[in-house]
């Protein structure tokens, strides 16, 4: 009876786990093909898409991240639903922008219409840089 109530137990804390899509992508803003599902332990309920772009010649345009929300490398932890970004100049007036978009749930970071907004916000920036 005892073995049969932690069985239970651990198939119910498993099954709260969430999985996310893990993924890089350099130069683009959608999945590779290659992306894969992980699950991300039980006390994460997040997932998390990261967006970064810079002018640095030496650098990758674009870069796209996708991964479990609580063990992101850059240690970006979701707290809540929603966006944040980051944008600036740094040494040598080369700018960059990096945004982070934490959603809560099952394979939540898949391609997500959210990006849509990113990318308009790179290109008019980069067209008034062009003008300038």
């Amino acid at each position: 009876m005892n073995r049969f109530i932690f069985l239970f137990f651990l198939t119910v804390t498993s099954s709260l786990a969430v999985q996310c899509y893990s993924d890089v992508n350099v130069g683009g803003l959608s999945h590779t093909g290659q992306q894969k599902k992980i699950d991300c332990g039980s006390s994460c309920k997040y997932c998390l898409t990261t967006m970064a772009f810079t002018t640095d010649p030496q650098g990758s345009a674009n870069q796209t991240f996708w991964d479990c929300g609580c063990s992101d490398p850059k240690n970006i932890v979701c707290t809540d639903a929603g966006r944040t970004s980051n944008e600036g100049y740094g040494p040598g007036g080369i700018y960059y922008k990096e945004e982070n978009i934490c959603c809560r749930g099952e394979l939540c970071n898949g391609n997500q219409q959210k990006t849509l907004g990113f990318v308009v916000g790179l290109m008019i920036f980069s067209i008034i840089k062009n003008i300038l």
